[in-house]
């Protein structure tokens, strides 16, 4: 190395250098125990660390005063840098990757005002811009009957949003991890760590259904009118609430390149969204059954049907099991006690002569 060359030049050939060892440490993820890979990152590592030192020699060897002024110049750099932070290292935020918005930890912030990020659950990094980060949305209200995060423990019972649909489900805590908690979703089976933020309190659990019709009041009615007065005020059943599926990410998609970890990774991943909506078309199924019935309800009341004795609309009429009129009738048996139907003799009868 040319110890002649400008601090420019050795600046721009320190960079090139710490591109090309980045390029062959991604090299090597994919390969470890490739030795030529293994001798250029060797190389590289000593060539670096040589114009390093050189740039500080020339570094040192300049005036004072340049020196005071180059540090002067950077000082209202670095302010304005620390005033235009937006995520502090060590907060939690929502990353987008590949239209899907991750939980992810803020571990450290660049030179270029990136921030590299790390995914909970998965444990990837990534370096993404500000606008790929938003901040996570939290009711104070909701957070208010939360506990503090740090009594929290194995078994705590409450609800966590998912971040495949954004939907609350209750979950119990099976982990508590570094960055957040593990948690496993009743009825679902399929376990995510999820950040302190993403919790909600159980006593905020709604039907997932959707807003509650309101009950229609039971009526006993013995005439028409007053069936047809209860049907009046009944309310109008609501059209059946259907779930729509959640679609699986682009980012879950197998591919060729991907280590055996990864690839078991991503279809644990996707078991656990086709297990979500199954489950969400049990729900479908049954919302549509419940509103069927409940349609049939309202059209039997509108048309003045009375409610019968069993709780199902019907004409009301005498039941077979009611207790017989005499004592030698038997219950069940139709028209027991009543005797035999005797027929007046409508035949013409001549008188005999003697």
């Amino acid at each position: 190395m040319s110890a002649d060359a400008s601090l420019e030049e050795l600046e721009a050939r320190l960079v090139t250098f710490t591109e090309q060892l980045q390029n062959i440490h991604e090299l090597l993820q994919s390969d470890p125990t490739n030795t030529e890979f293994l001798s250029i990152a060797k190389d590289l590592v000593e060539v670096i660390q040589l114009t390093k030192e050189t740039i500080d020699l020339k570094v040192n060897a300049a005036s004072s005063s340049q020196v005071t002024e180059s540090q002067k110049t950077q000082e209202p750099r670095q302010e304005s840098l620390t005033l235009e932070l937006k995520y502090e290292p060590g907060s939690v935020v929502e990353a987008l990757q590949q239209g899907v918005w991750y939980p992810a930890h803020v571990d450290s912030l660049t030179s270029d005002g990136s921030y590299n990020v790390k995914f909970l659950g998965f444990g990837t990094t990534a370096e993404l811009k500000e606008d790929a980060l938003r901040a996570i949305e939290v009711d104070e209200d909701q957070a208010s009957q939360l506990p503090a995060k740090e009594t929290i423990t194995e078994g705590f019972k409450c609800q966590a949003k998912y971040y495949a649909d954004a939907v609350v489900y209750p979950c119990s805590v099976t982990k508590v991890t570094e960055l957040g908690f593990q948690v496993l979703f009743d009825g679902y089976g399929n376990s995510e760590e999820v950040p302190y933020e993403y919790l909600r309190p159980t006593a905020l659990l709604q039907s997932e259904v959707g807003p509650n019709t309101a009950q229609t009041s039971p009526t006993n009615a013995v005439d028409g009118a007053t069936a047809l007065a209860g049907a009046a005020t009944a309310p109008k059943v609501a059209p059946a609430v259907i779930h729509k599926p959640i679609k699986i990410p682009e980012n879950l998609q197998i591919l060729p390149s991907d280590t055996e970890a990864e690839k078991e990774r991503k279809r644990k991943r996707i078991r656990a969204i086709k297990s979500l909506n199954r489950h969400k078309t049990i729900d479908n199924e049954r919302n549509i059954k419940q509103h069927d019935w409940k349609a049939f309800q309202y059209k039997a009341k509108k048309k003045g049907l009375k409610k019968g004795v069993s709780g199902v609309l019907s004409k009301r009429g005498s039941s077979m099991f009611a207790s017989p009129d005499t004592v030698q009738g038997r219950v069940g048996v139709v028209g027991s006690g009543q005797g035999m139907t005797t027929f007046q003799d409508t035949r013409t009868k001549k008188p005999k002569h003697a």
